[in-house]
């Protein structure tokens, strides 16, 4: 079923990669880290979910969570 166009496990896994980026801009980089913020959301393996990041934000986790700082 493609409601949205996309497959359910793509459509998922957008909706947690963008909740993940959203805590990420609004975390504290001084105290929060990105390993715990992305395992809150369900990632486990770190080098697939910064490929996928980058793949659909164009950035790195690390520069999501330095801007936050801004």
């Amino acid at each position: 079923m493609e409601r949205f166009g996309v497959p359910p496990k793509a459509y998922l896994h957008a909706i947690r990669l963008n909740g993940a980026r959203r805590e990420l801009w609004h975390a504290d980089p001084q105290k929060d880290k990105i390993a715990d913020v992305v395992n809150h959301w369900g990632f486990w393996h770190m080098g697939k979910f910064a490929r996928d990041y980058r793949r659909h934000f164009d950035e790195l986790p690390s520069h999501t969570l330095k801007k936050s700082m801004c």
